[in-house]
């Protein structure tokens, strides 16, 4: 496959296939004659087989037809397959669903883009005014705001190792007092140019700032200007998931069960396959739809991300049509693409937080979902490596236990090794605990970041250290204990 054959121009693609040619608009392939059954399980079944994802339903709207596939199961201790009707949390696509509140609003004249967010919240709460200007509800909606990815006060500081059940409850409990606190707080100066950066916290603050406005909470409000319009009787903060999630590892991990969070705007849906794909076809083809001015409105491109591609209201574009979204909890990850062109879409859902919640690992899932668009247009697939787990070589794991610094002297950070029920297990980055997954004699992989580590041996056969890759980074480890 040649790379300039590319439908998806994504942004993370872009960058993780260095030297990547132009990417074209869709042309005939010799996969087009394909089954379309067999172009997805082709790219699907060897996920799941490899154990990136318990279970995945993957829906196709294409030519005005829904077409559902399902692989692998809702947990790890029943067989049963996910259905069109099977609810998983989808984490980040609620803020599209946000951004789509605050486009109807305004197309209602309830609030202005331009209302800065400021005068929708407490008095207390003291919103920066990055350049001397306001932060605006649209620029929260397009993630231009300046405003971090997250508050500096959602983690506790200290030595305590998370997991995704404690990542779940800070989501899910995140008050207005912690907002009061983050804002009035000293903090380093927000970037003045209003470029791109996405922002769970600017999302959540807007969907807090609407709820207040309206004196209905975001939920409601989704559900009465989003949901109830377009027939979504699945999608809600509250329903009930009837897939188990999973980390990227396979562990069964609890639910973001707590609903009362003030970020809940950006994260807290739950969702089915047959609602996301009804959700697609009002997005492409909004003139037929109850929402046409919201929805024209949050699909328009308004700021620019990076040469191939521009941020609407929770959603991004490239300039060939293809628009998407896509979400992440601890333990499941979604993604939808859309194609304005043929008014093709494509949603995946998966009851695994496939490859971790920020690395390179997890925006290959996107990538992998464009995969999907690019197969059902009849595209050839992205090369994209999720690693298969290698049988056993034989070597004692247990050789590898022990603590890794830095050759270079430093000692910060340290990779403590260690052994749990016949699986070697790391502490990554937000103090993740993660497992080591065999690749080769002495080799593994990481499922939550683009990583692997080998280890050396000296001529008696002991193990000193280790080669370090972590996304692009390439790190001599000593052992030290």
């Amino acid at each position: 496959m040649t790379r300039d054959t590319v439908l998806v121009g994504l942004a993370v693609v872009a960058s993780l296939l260095t030297g990547c040619g132009e990417v074209s608009p869709p042309s005939p392939a010799p996969s087009a004659g394909v089954p379309l059954e067999q172009r997805i399980d082709a790219v699907v079944q060897p996920l799941v087989d490899d154990g990136w994802t318990q279970g995945m339903i993957v829906g196709v709207l294409q030519d005005g037809k829904e077409h559902y596939f399902s692989f692998g199961s809702t947990s790890s201790e029943e067989a049963t397959p996910p259905d069109e009707n099977t609810v998983f949390e989808i984490g980040s696509i609620t803020k599209v669903f946000t951004a789509i509140t605050l486009a109807d609003m305004a197309s209602k004249q309830e609030v202005k883009l331009d209302d800065p967010v400021e005068d929708f919240l407490p008095d207390d709460i003291k919103i920066p005014s990055p350049g001397g200007k306001p932060i605006t509800l649209e620029s929260l909606a397009t993630h231009t705001s300046g405003l971090p990815v997250i508050s500096a006060n959602f983690w506790v500081d200290g030595d305590k190792i998370y997991d995704n059940n404690a990542a779940g409850l800070r989501w899910g409990k995140y008050s207005e007092a912690q907002l009061r606190d983050y804002f009035n707080a000293p903090s380093p100066p927000l970037d003045d140019a209003r470029k791109y950066v996405y922002s769970n916290l600017g999302v959540g603050l807007l969907g807090h700032a609407l709820e207040r406005e309206s004196g209905v909470s975001i939920e409601q409000l989704i559900a009465d200007r989003v949901c109830g319009p377009l027939g979504m009787k699945s999608t809600s903060f509250t329903n009930e998931p009837t897939a188990t999630g999973h980390d990227a590892d396979g562990n069964p991990v609890d639910l973001w069960a707590e609903r009362d969070s003030v970020l809940g705007g950006a994260f807290a849906l739950r969702s089915t396959c047959k609602d996301m794909l009804a959700f697609a076809k009002a997005n492409l083809n909004p003139e037929s739809s109850p929402l046409e001015d919201a929805l024209k409105s949050a699909l328009q491109s308004r700021a620019e991300i990076n040469e191939l591609e521009s941020t609407a209201f929770g959603w991004k574009r490239n300039k060939h049509g293809v628009i998407y979204t896509v979400g992440a909890t601890g333990g499941f990850r979604c993604a939808l693409f859309l194609h304005s062109v043929t008014k093709t879409a494509v949603v995946t859902m998966a009851n695994t937080q496939v490859g971790g919640g920020t690395g390179g690992r997890a925006a290959l899932f996107d990538a992998f979902t464009g995969s999907l668009l690019n197969v059902t247009l009849g595209v050839p697939p992205l090369e994209i490596e999720f690693p298969s787990p290698a049988p056993s070589s034989g070597a004692a794991i247990e050789d590898f236990i022990g603590a890794y610094r830095p050759e270079d002297g430093s000692q910060d950070p340290s990779f403590p090794i260690r052994v749990e029920s016949g699986k070697l297990l790391t502490i990554g980055p937000g103090k993740m605990e993660m497992r080591l997954w065999p690749k080769g004699d002495s080799m593994f992989f990481l499922r939550s970041y683009i990583a692997e580590i080998k280890f050396l041996r000296d001529d008696s056969g002991d193990v000193t250290g280790a080669d370090l890759q972590f996304e692009g980074n390439r790190v001599r480890l000593k052992r030290f204990k």
